[in-house]
């Protein structure tokens, strides 16, 4: 049998409970969570619990910790690593298998169109 599962932040919500009520109602098994889209937090507060008791069915397929790991401001970069090894953390301490990113873009932010990203030494 094959789950199918939805991004958590496609689905409008007032809380943790109340996406969870509603991606069940549209008949998904999992969802892709990106906390700071989904449920408006950022990982430092974040409680791990409400996954391992709100997000049962759905479940959390995968937790989204996207940065751009090629930001051309090495401070920025830096919190990304930061933010996305706390995501591996929180992942393995949930049981979630995946933890996704970016590719990167090196334009930094805002993301857009950057002629060096289509060469051969951004490739490298």
């Amino acid at each position: 049998m094959i789950d199918l599962g939805i991004r958590a932040h496609d689905v409008d919500s007032t809380s943790a409970d109340d996406l969870a009520r509603r991606i069940r109602s549209l008949g998904f098994d999992g969802i892709q969570l990106v906390l700071k889209k989904a449920l408006k937090t950022d990982i430092s507060t974040f409680d791990p619990t409400i996954i391992t008791t709100t997000f049962q069915h759905p479940y959390v397929m995968m937790l989204g910790a996207y940065f751009n790991p090629v930001h051309p401001d090495p401070q920025v970069k830096a919190a990304g690593i930061e933010t996305f090894k706390k995501h591996i953390e929180l992942a393995s301490e949930c049981g979630i298998r995946y933890v996704g990113s970016e590719t990167g873009s090196l334009m930094g932010s805002p993301w857009g169109y950057v002629k060096e990203n289509h060469n051969e030494a951004s490739l490298s």
